[in-house]
């Protein structure tokens, strides 16, 4: 029985009391439900609520109950199984493609009234579970899959006039979305109503292998409507089924990528746009704010709530290009509103945008902006200046700076910043905003403000002098931002540390007074800082000074303004004009001058060099020491007022303290002593100014003081003194001297002065102290040469007497001998002097002139006699021109001998003959051996009698034939021994010649001369005559080549000489050093060679750097060579650990 399969799947498809013939010919219009059971033959008590009945030849075991007929582990369960879902689903789905067929007829019959019972009534799932239905659902399940598999037309779609399609055609959606549906229906889309129960049931197959079941999605349905041509005719365009739709395919965010082209944008003018175009999701009071770009860029602000929020989720705009009204938004749609221009005027108040209300809500937006939008909000003007209203970009180089209206500490600048351009703003970002924007607005700050300044020259491309200069600020105005800089330096001060450009823009304010005629204000930098504490003054009517109190002086000082000292502005301003312009000195230069001087300041004694201190007449301007303190009883009794200080200076003791430190006269030393004598000098000079007995008077209290007060002058102040013309002369000397005495015009120096008791050998040629003014004893012995003619002056004097005086009538014989006598007794008492008797005798000796009285009356001329024609030691005069001396001018005998006069003496005799003596003695000395020496040597040198020589040495090219004695080459040379008496053929005969190779001449014969004896030093002189004169590299090529003769004769007394000179020589150069290394080595000169390698070890870095730079200077290569083979013999000496 179990072999044989027998089933059936059988449904009511009408209840009605009419005929079998009428209900088909009904096509079943209105099928009952019925509760489905199973039979098998029989019915049983078994309920499927699957909407159909199932026939089966079902096992009955005896143990089982009926209502677990498929449930268990038995055969009998396993085969009733079998035919439930093997056998009968496969019925279950014929039948219902036979009840499709029968709806297909019936819908031809009905159309447009035609309503499908497949879905309804003929489902095969049971809507109504128990606990026990389990497997009923999974038996509806299967034939739900086998209709799919089958691709059977089983549900029904309205498309096209109404059809039935597969569940792979169907697009199926919930009943309660039935515009949804309609719209697609109308689209051409395929689309199924079914209830909310079937679609789950549905989406619970979809997990079995290729199930053709796909759930609608909203990706799904945009694919649809892309498929369908002309989709903007089909789809309605009514927001509300709009809405729905878009809810519906929102739901799958897989739907955001494809929507775009699709006209499913419900738009604020009632029209639809489409996805891809830019618009823009908002509420109405984002419409209003940009009334120029209209309803159209907008999505419909009745937007639901549902779909207002997805609209506004972070990945839907990515897709879309609908965006957010946020900062993005509004940037873009702020094109259509405002031009991207720097700044625009506007009126806050007014309707038309913009205005402040509509700013406010843009900027409610606009706050959340980030860094990669700021380049496009800094586009345009959205920031609100005040006075002048305007609107300005957002600037983060050029940031406004917020000052609210009222309790800001610095609100009394506001005024002056607007005229100076100074752009404010009453807005203020919140704290959570970018960085950038908030860089956009500044708080009002001390710094903020001198950078605003700087930003406002930059806008307005001025300087900030010229910013200033057109800001036209009052003088208040000025002085209250002088006092704000002031206050806040500090503050600035730390703000700008380590920023130059900050301090720079600090020092470019114009805000600082300066001394002059018009009200000017200019820089830190511009002008010059004098110290603040005395009284401005300067002869320019303009200057760039500051004017400045203690705190402006501070905060320029700090801010770095050129400061200059009060000494310095002297130096450099106030003496430039005195000299320059030669002001007339004035009450305000004298206060000015007197304050500065009582700062005391230590810096100013440079100043004594310059004419700055007005005299108390007020006629000039002088040097301190110039002037004199009128303190001083000296300097009142010899100056007058032009040299004496102002009152207001002369009664300061501080002032008077300042200038004694740049020389004001208030001591009396050695300075100021000849200061005083070439005022004394000074006023002779000018008679039509002082009058000269005043001066007189002055000079001889200036004398009298000078010769009762000590001073202790240097050799050039007292030389100075010395010739100083502030002494009066004797200007009437008695008579006969005042016919020929020298001319004096009143005042002479002390230089050309003579005492009175010096009169008579001097008066022609020297003037003669006034006897009022004559030094003392104790001063003349101080000064022993003062008042005293020199010997020139009184031999010149001495012969104008004997040549002029003596023959005038107005002098008696008496007065004559007497000056006579006075002449010769200083002259006599000067030749003591040596220095001075050579003088004396050039003067005198070889003189003619008869100028020594030599008798007791001048008017005989017979008295009169030559120097050179007296004799001393003679009795009587021998003859004419031999004259003895006379008594009276025995006194005198160094001065007669120096004039020429003889004196007999005995002993020049005797000396003569000792002279002879001692020469006779000296050549009996003479050392024997010296003379034969000699005698062999000038044979040698002679070489002229060739008796004597019986060895000659012959050279290359015939230069020269030496002639020699082998005798004396054998007894002062072992190698000439050997050669002339050790049996060589040299020794046999009588006259030797030996040819001598490659050696000079001059060299050989200096080897002759020190083998003969000659010392070496008068044996070069023959040869090189003045060695020194020689270049050191011919010298030393010179003694290289003796040192090897003396090498080769074997003669080491010679070589020891030549090797001790160039040891002295200490040569350096590469070459010498190279020379003597080799000549040393050929001539076995151990010493020389000892001592060159320490002295180029010594010296190692200088001959490493002469090396260097012959390889560094090379031509060619063959003096490359040159220079290698030096190196290779010097490198053994140049090691570092040598």
């Amino acid at each position: 029985m179990k072999n044989c399969l027998r089933g059936g799947v059988a449904s009511l498809l009408a209840q009605s009391c009419k005929s079998l013939d009428e209900l088909r010919a009904e096509s079943f219009p209105n099928p009952p439900e019925i509760t489905g059971k199973i039979y098998s033959y029989l019915s049983l008590p078994i309920n499927s609520n699957l909407g159909v009945h199932l026939n089966g030849n079902f096992s009955f075991p005896d143990s089982v109950q009926l209502s677990r007929l498929f449930q268990g582990n038995s055969d009998d369960t396993e085969w009733n199984r079998y035919i439930l879902y093997e056998v009968l689903t496969d019925l279950h789905v014929k039948l219902l493609e036979y009840i499709v067929k029968l709806e297909e007829a019936r819908h031809q019959k009905e159309r447009s009234d035609f309503v499908p019972h497949t879905a309804n009534n003929f489902w095969p799932i049971p809507i109504k579970m128990n606990a026990y239905m389990g497997l009923y659902k999974d038996y509806g399940i299967d034939v739900i899959r086998k209709l799919g598999f089958k691709n059977l037309k089983f549900f029904w779609t309205e498309v096209n006039g109404g059809q039935f399609v597969s569940l792979r055609e169907a697009r199926i959606f919930d009943k309660k979305k039935t515009i949804i549906a309609d719209l697609l229906v109308d689209s051409g889309v395929s689309a199924v109503k079914l209830d909310k129960d079937k679609i789950r049931q549905l989406n619970d197959i979809t997990d079995y292998p290729n199930f053709p079941y796909e759930p609608v999605t909203g990706e799904l349905v945009c694919e649809k409507l892309h498929e369908i041509p002309d989709i903007h005719d089909k789809l309605d365009n009514k927001h509300d089924s709009l809405f729905e739709l878009l809810n519906f395919i929102l739901q799958d965010k897989n739907s955001f990528e494809i929507l775009t082209g699709l006209p499913l944008v419900p738009l604020s003018n009632e029209s639809v746009g489409n996805f891809g175009e830019l618009y823009y999701i908002g509420r109405k009071e984002h419409l209003e704010l940009f009334p120029s770009t209209g309803p159209s860029k907008f999505v419909s602000i009745d937007l639901p709530e549902n779909l207002f929020k997805i609209f506004n989720d972070n990945n839907f705009p990515s897709f879309t290009n609908i965006k957010k009204f946020d900062a993005s938004g509004v940037l873009d749609l702020l094109m259509f509103e405002l031009r991207p221009l720097k700044e625009r005027p506007w009126d806050p108040n007014g309707e038309s945008i913009p205005n402040d209300e509509w700013l406010k809500k843009i900027w409610s937006i606009l706050i959340q902006v980030t860094e990669s939008e700021f380049s496009r909000l800094s586009k345009y003007p959205l920031l609100p200046v005040i006075q002048p209203s305007k609107l300005v970009r957002p600037d983060m180089k050029y940031p406004l700076l917020h000052m609210p209206e009222y309790g800001h500490s610095l609100y009394y600048l506001y005024p002056i910043l607007v005229k100076l351009e100074v752009r404010f703003t009453n807005m203020r970002f919140p704290d959570n905003v970018h960085g950038n924007l908030k860089k956009c607005i500044v708080e009002c700050t001390p710094s903020n403000i001198i950078d605003s300044l700087e930003r406002s020259c930059s806008l307005q491309h001025m300087t900030m002098e010229q910013l200033f200069k057109t800001s036209d600020l009052s003088s208040s105005d000025y002085g209250t931002f002088r006092t704000f800089i002031k206050n806040e330096l500090d503050v600035l001060f730390v703000h700008g540390r380590n920023k130059k450009e900050f301090m720079k823009v600090l020092r470019s304010l114009p805000i600082w007074p300066i001394h002059s005629n018009e009200e000017k204000f200019i820089d830190a930098t511009a002008g010059k800082l004098l110290w603040y504490r005395p009284s401005f003054f300067s002869f320019d009517a303009n200057t760039n000074f500051y004017k400045c109190d203690r705190e402006s002086f501070q905060a320029l000082t700090d801010i770095g303004a050129s400061r200059i000292e009060i000494s310095e502005y002297i130096r450099d301003y106030i003496i430039p004009q005195i000299t320059t312009k030669s002001p007339i000195p004035s009450k305000d230069y004298i206060t000015f001058l007197q304050k500065v001087l009582s700062l005391r300041n230590v810096g100013i004694e440079y100043l004594r060099q310059y004419k700055l201190i007005p005299n108390k007449s007020l006629t000039a301007f002088m040097r301190a020491d110039d002037l004199y303190d009128a303190e001083v009883i000296l300097y009142l009794n010899i100056f007058s007022n032009d040299k004496f200080l102002p009152p207001e200076l002369q009664n300061d003791p501080i002032c008077l303290n300042s200038l004694e430190k740049i020389g004001l006269n208030r001591q009396i030393n050695s300075n100021i002593y000849i200061k005083c004598a070439r005022e004394i000098e000074s006023q002779f000079q000018q008679p039509d100014k002082f009058l000269i007995n005043i001066v007189k008077t002055r000079a001889k209290y200036l004398i009298d003081y000078l010769y009762t007060n000590s001073f202790r002058f240097t050799n050039e102040q007292w030389d100075q003194i010395m010739h100083i013309k502030f002494i009066p002369s004797e200007k009437c000397l008695q008579s006969p001297f005042q016919e020929e005495a020298k001319e004096t015009l009143g005042f002479e120096s002390f230089a050309v002065l003579c005492l009175q008791r010096y009169k008579e050998v001097c008066w022609t040629e020297r003037p003669l102290f006034e006897r009022s003014v004559e030094p003392d004893n104790l001063f003349c012995e101080r000064h022993p040469t003062i008042g005293k003619p020199s010997l020139e002056e009184v031999i010149k004097h001495w012969l104008f007497v004997v040549k002029e005086i003596k023959s005038r009538f107005t002098w008696n014989s008496t007065e004559i001998k007497r000056v006579m006598e006075e002449i010769y007794k200083i002259i006599n008492e000067i030749s003591q002097d040596e220095i001075l008797k050579v003088l004396i005798k050039f003067k005198i000796n070889d003189s003619n002139e008869k100028i020594f009285l030599n008798g007791d009356d001048p008017l005989d001329e017979k008295s009169w006699v030559a120097g050179k024609e007296l004799v001393f030691g003679i009795q009587e005069d021998i003859k004419e021109g031999m004259y003895k001396v006379n008594a009276c001018l025995m006194p005198y005998r160094n001065l007669l001998l120096l004039a020429g006069a003889y004196e007999i003496n005995t002993e020049e005799l005797e000396e003569l003959e000792k002279l002879k003596l001692k020469k006779s003695e000296k050549d009996i000395k003479l050392d024997q051996k010296e003379i034969i020496v000699n005698d062999l040597l000038d044979k040698l040198i002679m070489q002229s009698d060739n008796e004597y020589h019986d060895v000659f040495f012959t050279f290359d090219k015939g230069e020269a034939r030496i002639g020699a004695n082998r005798y004396v080459l054998s007894a002062a040379s072992t190698y000439f021994k050997k050669m002339f008496y050790s049996g060589l053929s040299e020794s046999a005969r009588n006259e030797i010649e030996i040819s001598i190779k490659d050696i000079h001449p001059d060299t050989f014969w200096i080897l002759l001369r020190w083998l003969y004896g000659q010392s070496f030093e008068d044996a070069t002189k023959s040869i090189l005559h003045k060695p020194d004169d020689f270049k050191t590299d011919q010298y030393l090529s010179f003694l290289v080549s003796l040192l090897q003769v003396t090498d080769i004769y074997d003669v080491e007394s010679l070589k020891d000489k030549v090797i001790d000179i160039i040891i002295k020589g200490r040569y350096i150069g590469v070459t010498n050093l190279c020379k003597i290394l080799i000549c040393s080595e050929d001539c076995n000169a151990q010493q020389l060679k000892d001592y060159y390698k320490k002295h180029i070890i010594s010296n190692r870095k200088l001959v490493k750097e002469q090396l260097l730079k012959l390889h560094t200077n090379a031509a060619n290569d063959e003096e490359r060579s040159e220079i290698l083979q030096m190196s290779q013999l010097l490198d053994p000496f140049l090691l570092d650990d040598e």
